[in-house]
């Protein structure tokens, strides 16, 4: 389940560049090693992928306001 999310995440991070897609890789990698990491470890680990995940959904809703709506191709037939 936990590496479920964690491939989740790691697709939302390929877009990324910079320190965030950085930082992002760190923790998902931090988590799949076979590093057994007592309960105290893995809850830190896991509220650093929530934060993370909610600063890739802050970027991306950014991005899109500064892109704006998607424009139609000519002759999309639309």
């Amino acid at each position: 389940m936990v590496r479920e999310a964690l491939s989740g995440c790691w697709s939302l991070v390929s877009g990324l560049t910079g320190g965030t897609a950085e930082r992002a890789r760190a923790v998902v990698g931090a988590v799949l090693r076979p590093d057994p990491a007592g309960p105290r470890q893995m809850r830190r680990l896991q509220e650093r992928v929530r934060d993370l995940e909610r600063e890739v959904s802050a970027l991306r809703a950014a991005a899109d306001a500064v892109a704006g709506p998607p424009r139609r191709r000519a002759g999309s037939g639309s």
